[in-house]
């Protein structure tokens, strides 16, 4: 059976009907599961409106207008996220699988983290799907946070850099910073090291940026940075070559054969010893709809980790192909099914069924 995932531009939208549970899941358990948690989403939401794929930013508005907007939505059991970079994916998947269930109107916007929890805050939207924790001040304001998932945060190199070593934590710090600029420092080549960054406000960098270690000094990167021009990891994968190196959610960077992730001090992030690590959170305030809270616990629910486990799979396939030519036809990082990239971006997957 052939399996369709429209890619980048924008950056996924998910054809219905096309997401299916893992192979190793017994599969009638889980639409059994699925049509359950589906049920009370589809007892909340009315059945007169058509289903909606926003893929802009919207311009977040007064106050008044959200709290127009959030009676509308409740009345009506439409539910709005506006999700980050690195959460678009697991919430269009979730829509998807939720819309493929039940008599669902949920309106997924790709924004960036800051503009998702103003977008949130003002009542414009159910959720802000985010990747980082919330602050101590962002919670005083009454925003909740509930944890889908949780990610390990890779230091990845390009499969042509030549160092085959580890790094402690306190050097990638240093990498970081700057002030360890050269590979022969850490025992590869004389060669200078070029960092990879994600934008100011990736969710993995805030992640990072919470972390003690990093705390010691000004949370500011080297002359040797390299800024990426999104919070993306394919297209890190692209820009790697044989100098530099970078920081990305594990999921999306094991087993890829362009790719090698570091040892840090010893441990890879498949290691409960490994400490670097986000959230995958849907972030809300005051009290949801009864059809918002039904899609909160849906995605909490065994079902709907499973969905989370699917688009996850479909984020590792994106980084995957950033590099092979259009058309060409590679093994998945999860080595069960086939995936290529068409010139129009669009994913491809085949399987054994």
């Amino acid at each position: 059976m052939l399996r369709i995932f429209a890619s980048r531009p924008p950056l996924i939208a998910i054809a219905l009907l096309s997401l299916c549970l893992p192979p190793a899941v017994g599969l009638a358990q889980g639409r059994s599961q699925a049509t359950r948690s589906a049920s009370a989403l589809s007892s909340a939401i009315s059945h007169d409106s058509e289903a909606l794929l926003s893929q802009t930013s919207p311009s977040p508005g007064s106050e008044d207008a959200g709290e127009e907007d959030a009676g509308e939505r409740a009345s009506t059991g439409q539910i709005a996220i506006a999700a980050s970079p690195t959460m678009t994916v697991v919430s269009r998947t979730l829509e998807q699988q939720l819309e493929a269930s039940a008599d669902s109107d949920i309106q997924v916007q790709s924004v960036d983290a800051s503009a998702a929890l103003e977008l949130m805050d003002s009542g414009q939207v159910d959720f802000a799907a985010i990747s980082r924790p919330l602050t101590d001040a962002e919670r005083a304001q009454g925003w909740q946070e509930e944890t889908l998932t949780r990610e390990k945060i890779a230091v990845v190199i390009g499969a042509d850099n030549p160092f085959q070593g580890e790094l402690t934590f306190d050097q990638f710090v240093d990498i970081f910073r700057g002030d360890l600029a050269n590979w022969s420092a850490v025992g590869g080549p004389d060669v200078p090291i070029r960092f990879l960054d994600r934008p100011a406000d990736s969710d993995s960098r805030v992640s990072l940026s919470q972390y003690e270690i990093f705390k010691t000094a000004p949370f500011e990167t080297g002359d040797n940075t390299t800024v990426l021009s999104a919070d993306d990891t394919a297209e890190l994968a692209t820009q790697l070559e044989a100098d530099g190196i970078g920081y990305a959610i594990a999921s999306q960077v094991l087993n890829q054969s362009d790719l090698r992730v570091v040892p840090m001090d010893g441990v890879l992030p498949d290691s409960d010893l490994y400490p670097y690590s986000q959230p995958r959170n849907l972030v809300y305030k005051g009290t949801l709809s009864p059809a918002a809270q039904a899609f909160l616990e849906f995605a909490l629910s065994e079902s709907g980790q499973q969905t989370i486990a699917q688009a996850k799979s479909i984020e590792s396939a994106e980084v995957a192909i950033a590099e092979i030519p259009r058309g060409k036809v590679v093994v998945s990082p999860d080595g069960e099914r086939l995936v290529s990239a068409n010139a129009d971006g669009t994913l491809q997957f085949w399987d054994a069924e």
